[in-house]
């Protein structure tokens, strides 16, 4: 285990994520293997530092749920909590950002009641502190947006009423049957459609 520490020591940040997590999957399967072992303490306390080092410069933690599992299940069984703790959270911050990268995507193209169901999950698992407000504004300003379109679409509906081929020149002549109003698959427009017969 010797020379996958010192692999792991070597390893700065700056080189890339996936470098250090390579590393650290190396040391990780000596401590798994041989939990015991003399190197054991000093392997967690330089994983330890360089996870913390790689979490700071890239803002995010380890691209990997394996190494936090590994991590935590290591912790608990030696009894060391505040650190199984810690890579819990970690395990919550990577749902965190997930979640709000497909939340953000959501809204981004103008599908805000599914930017609000992800952003509601990215809350859920708690963002980090300096991007909870963040996460929390982009969830307030989606879910505005569904309640207008949801306002637009019952406003419309009245006053379509109940016979659509009287208000809309286009379907003037069909029956009901023919003309009807329909939500379109986001739920966030009505269309009237003119059915063929």
């Amino acid at each position: 285990m010797e020379k996958e520490l010192q692999d792991l020591g070597s390893r700065d940040p700056s080189d890339s994520m996936e470098g250090i997590m390579e590393a650290v999957g190396r040391v990780l399967k000596h401590v798994e293997n041989d939990p015991g072992s003399e190197f054991t303490n000093e392997a967690l306390s330089l994983i330890s530092r360089q996870e913390e080092r790689a979490r700071e410069y890239y803002m995010r933690p380890f691209d990997s749920d394996d190494i936090y599992n590994s991590l935590v299940q290591l912790h608990q069984d030696r009894g060391e909590t505040e650190m199984a703790e810690r890579y819990r959270r970690c395990l919550d911050l990577r749902q965190a950002r997930k979640w709000t990268i497909i939340g953000d995507s959501y809204a981004l193209i103008g599908l805000n009641s599914r930017a609000v169901k992800f952003l509601k999950r990215a809350l859920f698992f708690g963002p980090s502190e300096d991007l909870v407000d963040e996460v929390q504004k982009a969830h307030d300003k989606a879910l505005k947006r569904v309640v207008k379109a949801e306002a637009e679409i019952e406003n419309l509906i009245v006053k379509l009423g109940k016979d659509p081929a009287r208000t809309i020149p286009l379907l003037a002549g069909l029956r009901p049957a023919q003309a009807r109003i329909v939500e379109d698959r986001r739920g966030h427009a009505v269309r009237a459609e003119h059915a063929h017969r």
